[in-house]
This record gives C-alpha cells, structure tokens and sequence, in this order.
C-alpha cells in the first residue's frame, strides 16, 4: 500500500488556508460568513463543506498529508481523520473526565473547538456549554458535532453567568495561549465555578528543558499553531495565584491510555474553594 507521506498540500488547499484561516491570535477560521455558508448550503453537502473547511486550521486533521494510502479521495482523508478526533476524544471523555461528572452537571468546554470531545461529554449526559473564539470553527462544530451549546468567546469574557459551572475543562488549548493571558482566564473559571467546582486543564509540562516560544514572522506567522511547554510548578503556581485549592498536575498516561499526542501530556485538575 502507497502511503501519501511527504505529499504536498495542493495549490488550491494552499490558496484557501491564506484566505480563510490566518489568525495572530490563533483563532483560525474566526469569519462570520462561515456559518451562512454552511446554513445556505444543501443538506447532503454540509458535512463535507464542514469537514474541507475545517482541514484549513492547524488543528485539527493533523495527518491529513501524510497518513492515508495514497489513492484515498481527498474525502475518504477527512473523514478519516474526522473520526481518528471522535476516537481519541471519547477516550479523554471516558478515562479522564467521567469520573468528575455527575447527573445533571453544567460543564464547560473551554476551547472547544470543532467540538468533538463536547459531543462526547454530552453522550455522558452533562449539559455541555462549548466555547470557543473562532466563529468559523463553531459554525462547522454545529454541523459535525451537534448536541452542545456552543457559543462564541470573543471579547475575554466566558458567556456565561457566575456560578453556573460545576466542572470546567480544557484539552489541548493552554499550551496555544501567550502565558500572560492564563490569569485572566483562570479568573473566569473561578467566576464561573460553583463552590466546590473542579476543573481539569490539559497541559505541555517539560520540566526538564522547557522549549521557549518564538513567533514566526510574516505571513508563516498567521498559520502557525502556537505551542509552549511549561514546568509543572508553574501551571500549579498559576491556578493557585487563581484561588484554586486541591491542585496537582500529573501525567495523562498514570492514568489514562489515550491514542493522540494529549496522552503523553500532562493534566491539572483543581477545584473552587467551597
């Protein structure tokens, strides 16, 4: 079988990540008119535009170039890699967050993305509140996903009401955050935390040799998905300078068996002060 390694992304693929997913902030797809095209679109088609849109972003399809058998439709791809996110997605919903949610809990999803790991909170029965900061990302979301609430975080401030949430998660979002903007972040997770609430934020931990971030210059700088590794005592450093008791930062793998990179990380869990 002839594996698709070291193909280039296509001309047209190339024209359209420069058209529709630059972002300096990492909010790639972030265009209103995403969602119209997406509600204007035939029914029979919608899945597909969601999914060759969302392959513009950094995140998500990761190996669409270079792990499918090579005479696979470019379709066949996505889907692929579609479900490769639900699989992994529904690991960390199963092994990592289960244990934390009750009957009937309020969760917040805190870059939740095209959504696949809400979608699977919500099959645990959580009412699932989603958000994210790229419109275009949320729009392909209600498509594929389904289920959640999704709701956009444009101006800083989470969209919903103080102690409202009983558990707030975050997976593979923090280590594509500029560490100045974590306090202001965490603060709303306190904001909107009942007392007693837990939290579980997925982190890049290098104790060792933590690589520093340089951003890209130019246009690369627009496509480039930020990434930067952090030493444990600095991720519990900054959720207790946020109020949280009970905090500790542990590898995934102690405790889960997750087939993605996620799994070779680290998770902190934390919880409000009742």
């Amino acid at each position: 079988m002839t594996l698709q390694a070291g193909r280039r992304p296509s001309l047209r693929w190339q024209i359209a990540r420069i058209a529709l997913a630059g972002s300096r902030r990492q909010a790639f797809l972030d265009h209103p008119w995403i969602g119209t095209l997406l509600r204007v679109a035939p029914a029979p088609r919608r899945r597909s535009f969601a999914l060759r849109i969302l392959s513009l972003s950094p995140h998500y399809f990761v190996y669409q170039w270079e792990r499918y058998p090579a005479d696979w439709s470019r379709r066949r791809v996505l889907e692929a890699e579609s479900e490769r996110n639900r699989r992994t997605r529904r690991q960390i919903a199963e092994q990592l967050l289960a244990p934390m949610i009750s009957a009937d809990a309020t969760v917040l999803d805190f870059g939740c993305g095209a959504g696949f790991l809400a979608c699977e909170v919500c099959r645990l029965g959580a009412d699932v509140v989603a958000v994210d900061v790229s419109a275009g990302t949320l729009a392909c979301a209600r498509v594929l996903n389904p289920g959640p609430n999704h709701r956009l975080n444009h101006d800083g401030r989470l969209p919903l009401a103080d102690q409202s949430v009983d558990l707030v998660y975050s997976i593979a979002v923090f280590q594509h955050l500029d560490p100045t903007e974590w306090p202001a972040y965490l603060a709303d997770f306190a904001r909107v935390l009942r007392p007693g609430g837990r939290g579980v934020c997925h982190v890049a931990v290098a104790d060792r040799a933590a690589r520093p971030y340089r951003e890209p210059g130019g246009l690369r700088g627009r496509y480039s998905l930020r990434y930067q590794e952090h030493s444990s005592g600095s991720v519990a450093t900054a959720l207790s300078d946020a109020g949280f008791v009970d905090v500790h930062v542990a590898a995934i793998d102690g405790a889960a068996s997750i087939d993605d990179d996620v799994g070779r990380q680290h998770v902190a869990t934390f919880r409000k002060d009742a």
